[in-house]
């Protein structure tokens, strides 16, 4: 318990210092399969994922793209664990790569509880939380990388059926 109070702390000591000092992206070209791959079987390992069900579509064909992977799987990490964060026992997080007109669009959705409108106005203000343990940044901090991609994070979503948050990053030819 020790340990995974400690691992909550560094992880809120990071989104903070993530928040107060953003870096710009040091792109490279980089698969976004890959990388969210990578990030899947990082997560596996989190308590949370133990109760979903994890779809992926479009992951074994190549979605080459200019951008930070770091800060990529940053995003990845924080939405498909507010995806699984949102399901009960047994729900479901689909996670898909798509190709939009000269663009990748990412696709994380879950058939969780869904967001409160009244939730949903305030997701992307700095330290707003509905989680016991949260720190209201994860969002903000995805806004902010997505957005320094050139991209635009948009969450739709409906109480009792669930979140879709989409984003796209420019494709690189």
């Amino acid at each position: 318990e020790v340990l995974h109070q400690i691992d909550r702390l560094d992880m809120a000591a990071k989104d903070l210092l993530i928040y107060a000092r953003p870096k710009p992206p040091e792109r490279t070209r980089i698969n976004l399969s890959n990388t969210l791959n990578r990030t899947l079987i990082l997560l596996q390992e989190e308590p949370v994922f133990r109760n979903v069900h994890v779809i992926c579509e479009g992951l074994t064909e190549s979605h080459t793209v200019e951008a930070d992977e770091a800060q990529i799987q940053q995003v990845f990490t924080n939405l498909m664990l507010n995806a699984a964060h949102a399901c009960k026992q047994g729900g479901h997080v689909r996670c898909a790569l798509e190709h939009p007109d000269g663009a990748v669009r990412v696709i994380i959705e879950d058939d969780g509880t869904g967001i409160k409108p009244s939730v949903l106005i305030h997701v992307y203000e700095p330290f707003y939380t509905t989680k016991a343990r949260g720190t209201g940044l994860g969002l903000p901090i995805c806004k902010r990388i997505v957005e320094a991609h050139g991209g635009v994070l948009d969450i739709q979503s409906e109480v009792g059926t669930g979140t879709r948050v989409t984003f796209d990053i420019p494709e690189q030819k």
